[in-house]
């Protein structure tokens, strides 16, 4: 479902339009070589494969996230950046500020600042998270605990809102 998602959402960057097209440069940055990691590139990369003519894919691997791996991603030139989990996108945030990034595999978006919303995320950055609703999480511990008469949650000030819901499911 992930890379349906992330195929959808990566034509909409800014809240204009931006088509994948011929000739345009997606640079995949992903910073962990897990098999999720691995089929979201795969899916990514096979949704692509019938675009006429094909656009250029080029998956690159973070070794670090520092300054060092930003010029070698600059003369790649992209024209989008799909950026595969949280350090991925945190990474393409910070040194690539004006292209579009697309990120797939991100926990809790909002919470980590790369948008401001899902109505409006804003700025560059948008993408399919890997959130799922308290509520829903929280149903499913009854399901597999009945008797169930308290939660324990660890959260920062970034993530409070997620205690709020919490009490109201």
């Amino acid at each position: 479902y992930t890379m349906v998602a992330v195929c959808l959402v990566c034509i909409v960057v800014l809240g204009a339009v931006v088509p994948v097209s011929a000739g345009q440069r997606i640079a995949i940055l992903y910073s962990d070589s897990t098999k999720h990691t691995l089929r979201t590139i795969s899916g990514f990369e096979w949704s692509l494969k019938n675009c006429d003519p094909p656009c250029q894919l080029l998956p690159y691997y973070l070794k670090t996230t520092d300054e060092s791996q930003k010029s070698q991603i600059s003369s790649l030139k992209p024209d989008i950046l799909l950026a595969v989990g949280s350090t991925a996108t945190a990474f393409a945030d910070k040194y690539f500020p004006t292209t579009p990034i697309v990120f797939a595999k991100v926990l809790n978006p909002i919470e980590s600042g790369f948008i401001r919303s899902w109505d409006n995320p804003s700025g560059h950055v948008t993408g399919a998270a890997l959130d799922i609703p308290v509520g829903q999480q929280i149903q499913k511990f009854a399901t597999v605990i009945p008797n169930l008469k308290r939660i324990g949650v660890v959260y920062t000030d970034n993530s409070s809102r997620l205690v709020d819901e919490a009490r109201r499911a």
